[in-house]
């Protein structure tokens, strides 16, 4: 609880900011990530699709199923949309390893 605590309050801003965009201002000019880090829109939704189409076809058709009754599930799909915008939208700096939070958020025990 302490962690959580802190990692959301004002005086940890700089802490996690200040790596966060030195990460992304090395992305403009790192050339590895400049050859491979950019792409579509989908490209996350591609590329998970290649490395395992079982769960992402089984995750979409969670999708389609979801209630007012099934909180867990409809906060990580929120979850998930609301990041994979923000990700999506990195320029260079789409990498299938950052989408590794989504399989681990979705895959949480029900408390």
């Amino acid at each position: 609880m302490e962690v959580v605590i802190l990692a959301v309050s004002p005086a940890a801003y700089p802490t996690w900011s200040r790596p966060t965009k030195l990460s992304l201002l090395k992305l403009r000019s790192f050339s590895y990530a400049i050859i491979t880090g950019d792409g579509p829109w989908y490209r996350y939704l591609v590329d998970l699709f290649l490395v395992s189409p079982v769960i992402l076809i089984l995750a979409f058709g969670t999708l389609f199923r979801l209630d007012r009754e099934m909180k867990p599930e409809l906060f990580m799909s929120i979850f998930i949309a609301a990041s994979y915008l923000l990700m999506c939208n990195v320029k260079h700096g789409m990498n299938l390893r950052y989408a590794n939070m989504w399989g681990h958020a979705a895959a949480l025990p029900r408390l």
